[in-house]
């Protein structure tokens, strides 16, 4: 009985891996610069409500609405920005929100780093291991 289970994970992780193959990752990351950056959260991909820090998209283009997580001061929420990202086959972007001072709720985004994922292969649509 433990072969069947083994098989059928190693299965399960091929078949996952073959659904993620050439997507573009979007993830938020403030750890990597200053006091005044922070993390976003993708609130909607072209008008479709998502709530993540983190998000897996085929390659194209997007309109998203991201905010930030720097908590506002006095009443209200915060800040909320519509962007078009574009985004290309596996591919990984990190990304925050940047903002003036801790008194300011406007902010830019900024992209960190945009890296190759490892083993993707865009034009075969297949993930290697």
């Amino acid at each position: 009985m433990n072969v069947i289970k083994l098989v059928v994970v190693v299965l399960g992780i091929s078949i996952s891996n073959l659904a993620l193959a050439s997507k573009a990752v979007i993830v938020s990351d403030a750890s990597i610069v200053d006091d005044d950056n922070y993390g976003i959260v993708i609130k909607a991909v072209d008008g479709e409500i998502r709530n993540r820090s983190q998000m897996r998209l085929d390659e194209g283009t997007y309109t998203l609405v991201l905010q930030t997580t720097k908590e506002p001061y006095g009443n209200g929420e915060p800040t909320m920005q519509g962007v078009s990202f574009e985004v290309a086959a596996c591919t990984k972007y990190r990304i925050s929100a940047q903002h003036k001072n801790r008194f300011s709720e406007d902010w830019e985004l900024q992209i960190h780093e945009v890296t190759t994922i490892p083993g993707c292969n865009a034009e075969e649509n297949t993930v290697s291991s």
